[in-house]
C-alpha cells in the first residue's frame, strides 16, 4: 500500500491507509469536512481518489471501485466581494497611520499578496534605467517568519508602481526608523517583519466597520484589483495575469 500514502501526501482531509487489500472504502455520505468549506480543494481531491481507486482495483487491492460513488460535497459560496472605484480613497482616508495608509495603498496599487508585501525591504525599492520604479518580489513572509523565496517561481520578478505612490515610498523612507537597505519598508514596532494577519485584523477589520464594508482584506483588496482591471480593460488578461504573477490566466479570472 506504499503508493497509497505516497500518492495521496499533501491532499488536503486524505489519510494514510495500511489497511489489507479489499478492507478500504471512502464513505460517501461523510466526506472529509476540509472538503466541505474549500470550493477549490474537493474537486482536487476527488479526481485524486478516483484515479487511486481505479488504480487499486487494477492491481487487485480491491475487486470493485468504491470511488464510482462518491459525489463533490457541498462547499461554501466563495467570497466575491469587490470594492468600487470611489471606496478606494475612503479605505485609505480611514486608515490612522501614515504607514498603514502606504501598506493599503501598495496593495490596491500592485495587487501583491500579503507575505509579499510583508516582506518587501528597501532594496527590493528599485529604479529602473528608463526611471521607472518597482517593487521587487524575492522574500515572502509566512506564519511570522520571512521566507527567501516567493510563493511560486512566476511570482518572483518586479512589480510596477504609480509615479505618485513611488514617490511617497521616497518620502516615508526619510521618516521610518528603519531607512537602511536591509531594513522592511513597512516594518512591526520592533522593526521586525509585519505579521499581515494582525494588520487584517487590527486594520482592516476596524476600517471595514467604520465604512459599513460587508468584508475588507488583503484578498478582497486583490481580487477588486483583477475584476476592475479585467472589466476596465486595463491591458489585456496576460496583462493582468503578469501584474498578480499568476501561473495560469484562469486563475487571473476566478481571482
Amino acid at each position: 500500500m506504499n503508493f497509497w500514502k505516497r500518492d495521496t501526501t499533501g491532499i488536503a482531509g486524505a489519510r494514510s491507509y495500511t489497511a489489507k487489500p479489499g478492507t478500504w472504502r471512502p464513505d460517501p455520505a461523510n466526506p472529509s469536512p476540509q472538503l466541505r468549506g474549500n470550493a477549490g480543494a474537493a474537486p482536487v481531491v476527488l479526481t485524486h481518489l478516483r484515479s487511486l481507486c481505479a488504480e487499486m482495483v487494477e492491481q487487485d487491492f480491491l475487486a470493485k471501485d468504491p470511488a464510482r460513488k462518491l459525489r463533490r460535497p457541498k462547499t461554501r459560496k466563495p467570497d466575491a466581494t469587490v470594492l468600487g472605484w470611489a471606496q478606494y480613497q475612503s479605505i485609505i482616508d480611514a486608515a490612522e497611520t501614515l504607514r498603514d495608509q502606504l501598506i493599503i495603498k501598495v496593495a490596491c496599487a500592485t495587487a501583491v499578496r500579503p507575505g509579499e508585501l510583508a516582506a518587501f525591504r528597501w532594496q527590493s525599492f528599485e529604479q529602473f534605467p528608463t526611471g521607472r520604479f518597482v517593487l521587487r518580489v524575492s522574500e515572502t513572509v509566512y506564519k511570522g517568519k520571512v521566507r527567501g523565496w516567493a510563493k511560486t517561481e512566476s511570482s518572483e520578478g518586479y512589480v510596477p508602481l504609480p509615479d505618485r505612490l513611488a514617490a511617497e515610498l521616497q518620502q516615508w523612507r526619510q521618516v521610518s526608523q528603519w531607512p537602511a537597505d536591509e531594513d522592511f519598508i513597512f516594518p512591526n514596532c520592533q522593526g521586525g517583519a509585519l505579521c499581515y494577519e494582525n494588520f487584517s485584523k487590527r486594520v482592516l477589520a476596524l476600517i471595514a466597520i467604520k465604512l459599513g464594508l460587508p468584508k475588507l482584506t488583503f484578498q478582497v483588496l486583490r481580487r477588486s484589483y483583477a475584476t476592475r482591471a479585467v472589466a476596465g480593460q486595463k491591458g489585456s488578461l496576460k496583462d493582468v495575469q503578469a501584474q498578480l504573477r499568476h501561473s495560469r490566466p484562469d486563475t487571473t479570472l476566478q481571482n
